[in-house]
């Protein structure tokens, strides 16, 4: 089931690794590439939270000044989410869509939508106070990526 290559590539104890099941080490690697899709999600935050400490605004941004960074986040993760989903070239995906992976992917694009969408109305000041949709839409992507993620670590195990 699992190798010496695999301990040195993932660089986990041995003895940790043999405390796991198979499931359980599917669902700890599917959260870490979860994490992984998320804190991309999370560079250009962070960046606005970098240009905010060294700028010479001693105020710290928040509410309307991070519309546009929870915009681009709920795109980029759930863009990350669908893309990782379809089928590119001609090769067949590994696994088949199930009715989980459908939804999740619905509701990825529904926020993929609406967080560009949020994204031009900031963009062009015209998002006065709609903050509420840029949030669930970061919300949205961030589950169902989470979801996924999870349910292509269950089926791999």
């Amino acid at each position: 089931m699992f190798t010496a290559a695999d301990d040195a590539v993932v660089a986990i104890p041995p003895s940790w690794r043999a405390r796991l099941s198979a499931i359980g080490w599917s669902l700890l690697c599917g959260f870490v590439m979860w994490l992984g899709e998320a804190l991309i999600g999370v560079v250009p935050l962070g960046a606005h939270d970098l240009v905010a400490r060294f700028t010479a605004s001693a105020e710290r941004p928040s509410g309307k000044d991070l519309l546009p960074e929870m915009c681009i986040l709920a795109v980029v993760v759930s863009g990350l989410n669908v893309v990782s989903v379809l089928r590119f070239g001609p090769h067949e995906r590994r696994h088949r869509m199930t009715p989980v992976t459908f939804v999740m992917m619905i509701i990825s694009l529904a926020a993929l939508m609406s967080g560009a969408t949020m994204y031009g109305l900031a963009a062009m000041d015209l998002a006065q106070g709609q903050t509420d949709l840029a949030y669930k839409a970061r919300a949205a992507a961030l589950g169902s990526s989470f979801v996924m993620a999870m349910e292509r670590a269950i089926i791999d195990a």
